[in-house]
């Protein structure tokens, strides 16, 4: 009988621990909307992802923005493999222009690494006319709460699983914990 007692003390904290890991990963993305009571807000409505789905949006621009500054595109771009890349896209644009198709192959490599050095050159200002970050962090605003889940999840999926699972442990411990307690006592 004290076996069967402690079992289940074991068996409930770790229970609890999982549900209560569950219902806190699922707050984060539910619920969806703000719902009220007797015309006051039920506290955590809506969910945190969707109530600060906007500070998020800016976030994910701004490092976004500094993530790809100048500097590092440069670099990338630069390199051989992306150069030919680029010069492969370059060359068949300029096949399927009929005036320019017939031009030397010394001359079409001219005109490419002048428009490869203009882009370089004006690399800096194109990002900042661009407002990368803005236009990144407004795709963010504009996904709906529920896409913005099915997208979290996709990345995080089994981080969160284990989590929950992290949960059913501690709580097993914590009841092995009781036990200990109860028994000295």
């Amino acid at each position: 009988m004290v076996l069967l007692k402690m079992v289940l003390i074991i068996l409930v904290s770790a229970f609890i621990g999982f549900i209560t890991n569950l219902i806190a990963i699922r707050m984060l993305f539910r619920p969806m909307r703000t719902h009220y009571l007797f015309g006051f807000r039920i506290p955590f409505t809506p969910g945190l992802i969707p109530k600060e789905k906007h500070k998020l949006g800016q976030r994910v621009g701004e490092s976004m923005t500094q993530l790809l500054n100048p500097k590092i595109l440069k670099e990338h771009l630069s390199k051989p493999e992306i150069l030919n890349k680029i010069y492969g896209e370059y060359d068949s644009i300029i096949d399927q222009n009929v005036l320019i198709r017939y031009l030397p192959d010394t001359l079409r490599f001219w005109i490419f690494e002048h428009l490869a050095f203009l882009l370089f050159d004006k690399l800096p200002w194109l990002l900042e006319s661009a407002d990368l970050g803005g236009a990144i962090s407004q795709a963010i605003v504009n996904y709906s709460n529920e896409e913005l889940e099915a997208l979290v999840l996709a990345v995080a999926r089994r981080e969160l699983k284990s989590i929950t699972w992290l949960g059913a442990g501690l709580g097993a411990f914590i009841g092995l914990l009781q036990i200990f307690i109860m028994e000295m006592y």
